[in-house]
C-alpha cells in the first residue's frame, strides 16, 4: 500500500531551522490534522539525524538526490551541529519516554515543545 505525503509536509521540514520556533509549532498543529501523528514525528526525527551528519561531514543514509543533498546541506548550515545532535536526541527521548508511558503528551505535544524551545 502507497501512501503519498503532502508535499506541505516536505515543505515544513525544509523551515525547521533556528528562529522558527513558534511558526513551527503551530504548523506542526495543522498538519497533524491531516497526517499521523508518529508519521510527522518520524520525519521530523529523521530531518534532524540527516542535518546532523551533514553538519559533522558525513552523508546521510538513503538514496537521495543531488538537489536534495543540497538543500539539506544548505538547512544544515544555518544550525550549530551541537545543537543539532541535542535536537536528535530529544526525539529519541520523547520516542522512549511515550512508548514506556513515563510522559502525558503525546507526539504532537512533545514535538510542539521540543520545536518551541529547540528552534527559539
Amino acid at each position: 500500500m502507497w501512501y503519498k505525503l503532502s508535499t506541505d509536509i516536505f515543505a515544513f521540514l525544509d523551515r525547521l531551522v533556528p528562529g522558527t520556533g513558534l511558526t513551527a509549532a503551530r504548523d506542526l498543529d495543522l498538519l497533524s490534522q491531516k497526517d499521523s501523528e508518529v508519521l510527522l514525528f518520524t520525519l521530523i526525527r529523521k530531518r534532524f539525524k540527516d542535518l546532523y551528519l551533514l553538519s559533522i561531514g558525513e552523508k546521510p543514509s538513503g538514496r537521495l538526490q543531488e538537489w536534495q543533498l543540497g538543500r539539506l546541506t544548505s538547512q544544515a548550515r544555518r544550525w550549530q551541529p551541537t545543537k543539532l545532535e541535542q535536537m536528535y536526541r530529544q526525539c529519541y527521548r520523547i520516542d522512549r519516554a511515550i512508548k514506556t508511558g513515563e510522559t502525558p503528551y503525546g507526539y504532537k505535544e512533545s514535538l510542539q515543545l521540543l520545536l518551541i524551545a529547540g528552534l527559539g
